[in-house]
C-alpha cells in the first residue's frame, strides 16, 4: 500500500508544484521581470566576463593535449597527493581556481577521453566543485563585506575544505584499491586551431546553459525576497538556493563562516549547471549532494577557525540595501513549492528503477 502511494505521490507532487509555479509566474509577473532584469545584468557584467575566459581556456587545455604535458611538469606530486592519475592535475588545478563549473567539466571531458576510469571520475567530482578566486575575494570579500582579507579567509577556507575530502577520498581509495595509474591517452590531438575553435563552440554553449540557469533562479530568488519570513530564514533560503544572493544576504545577518558555507555548498543553480558533467561520472546524485553538505561544514569550521586566528577587527555589513518584504506579497506555500520542485528534479535524475 505504501509504495502505491508513494508511486502516486512521486506523480501527482511535480505536477501540483509546476501549477503552483506557472500560477505564481502569472500572478506576479513584475517580480519574475525583475528578478530575469536583474540576472542577466548579473550574466552581462559579472558571470561572462569571469567566467567565459576560463572555459574556453580549460576547454582549449583539454582539446589540444596540453594537460598531458600540464601532468609531465607537476602531475606527479598532485597525483600523489589524492592518488589519482598525474593528467588530472590540470582539471584540478583549473578546478580551484577557475570557478563552479570549470573543475567538474575538465572531469568529466578526462573520463569521456578514457584518461581516467569512472571511480576516479567520481571522486574527482566529489571535490573538485569550487568557486574561484576572483569570485570568491571581489564579489564577496571587497564588493559585499568591503574586505579584502575577509575575501582571503573565505578563499582559504573553500579550498581547504576541497583539499580535506580530496585527501581524504585518495586516502580511501589507496586502502581500497592501491595506488592509482596512469592511463595512456586513448584520443587523437586536435591541432592548436581546430582546438581552439572547438574550445570557443563548447564553451559558448555551456555559457548559455549556465546564463540560463541563473536567469531562472534568478525568478525564483525575486519571489524568495517577498517572503513574510524573518531576515534570518529569508537569508538561508537565499544561501541555498542561490550563492551570490546567500552571500549578500548573510553579510551583516550571520557570522561570516555561514557565507564560507554558502559558497562551499553551492546552491541549486550551481547544481543544475553541473549537473550533466555530474551525470557522464556515473556519480549519483545524492553522493554529489552529500559531498557538497561535507564541504560546506568544512568550510565553515575551518573560516571559524581562521577568524579566531585572524581576527576580523570590526563586523562588515553588506553594501547592498534591500527592501523589506511585504507581507503576503508571495505565499509561503507557492515558494515551497519552487524548492520542492528544484529538489524533486534533482532527486528525480538519481532514481532507480525500482520503487520500493
Amino acid at each position: 500500500m505504501s509504495c502505491v502511494f508513494k508511486k502516486h505521490l512521486q506523480t501527482i507532487l511535480p505536477i501540483v508544484a509546476i501549477s503552483v509555479v506557472c500560477i505564481l509566474i502569472i500572478s506576479k509577473s513584475a517580480s519574475a521581470s525583475d528578478g530575469v532584469r536583474q540576472a542577466l545584468s548579473i550574466c552581462a557584467n559579472v558571470i561572462i566576463p569571469s567566467l567565459f575566459p576560463f572555459m574556453v581556456f580549460s576547454a582549449f587545455v583539454i582539446k589540444s593535449g596540453i594537460y598531458t604535458k600540464i601532468g609531465k611538469i607537476i602531475g606527479k606530486p598532485i597525483g600523489y597527493i589524492f592518488n589519482l592519475p598525474p593528467l588530472t592535475a590540470g582539471a584540478i588545478i583549473m578546478g580551484f581556481i577557475g570557478g563552479y563549473p570549470i573543475g567538474l567539466s575538465m572531469t568529466a571531458q578526462l573520463f569521456q577521453l578514457g584518461v581516467i576510469d569512472e571511480k576516479q571520475a567520481q571522486r574527482l567530482a566529489c571535490f573538485n566543485v569550487n568557486a574561484g578566486p576572483a569570485f570568491i575575494i571581489a564579489a564577496v570579500g571587497e564588493a559585499i563585506y568591503i574586505s579584502k582579507n575577509i575575501g582571503y579567509i573565505l578563499l582559504a577556507s573553500v579550498l581547504l575544505s576541497s583539499l580535506t575530502i580530496g585527501i581524504a577520498l585518495g586516502i580511501i581509495s589507496r586502502i581500497k584499491d592501491g595506488k592509482s595509474k596512469n592511463k595512456a591517452f586513448s584520443g587523437e590531438r586536435t591541432g592548436l586551431i581546430n582546438a581552439f575553435v572547438s574550445a570557443t563552440e563548447s564553451a559558448s554553449k555551456s555559457m548559455f546553459s549556465v546564463c540560463s540557469w541563473i536567469i531562472t533562479f534568478g525568478v525564483v530568488i525575486e519571489f524568495i525576497k517577498n517572503l513574510p519570513l524573518t531576515k534570518d530564514w529569508l537569508t538561508l533560503l537565499c544561501g541555498i538556493v542561490e550563492v551570490t544572493s546567500g552571500c549578500s544576504s548573510a553579510a551583516g545577518v550571520f557570522p561570516v563562516y555561514i557565507t564560507a558555507v554558502f559558497i562551499a555548498f553551492g546552491g541549486f543553480c550551481i547544481f543544475f549547471q553541473i549537473l550533466p558533467n555530474v551525470k557522464t561520472t556515473g556519480l549519483k546524485i545524492r553522493t554529489f549532494l552529500l559531498s557538497r553538505i561535507a564541504a560546506a561544514t568544512l568550510s565553515g569550521v575551518y573560516c571559524k577557525l581562521l577568524t579566531l586566528i585572524f581576527p576580523i577587527s570590526s563586523e562588515v555589513f553588506s553594501n547592498n540595501v534591500n527592501t523589506l518584504p511585504q507581507n503576503f506579497s508571495v505565499s509561503i506555500p507557492t515558494t515551497i513549492c519552487l524548492v520542492i520542485t528544484c529538489a524533486f528534479l534533482i532527486f528525480e535524475v538519481d532514481r532507480n528503477k525500482k520503487i520500493c
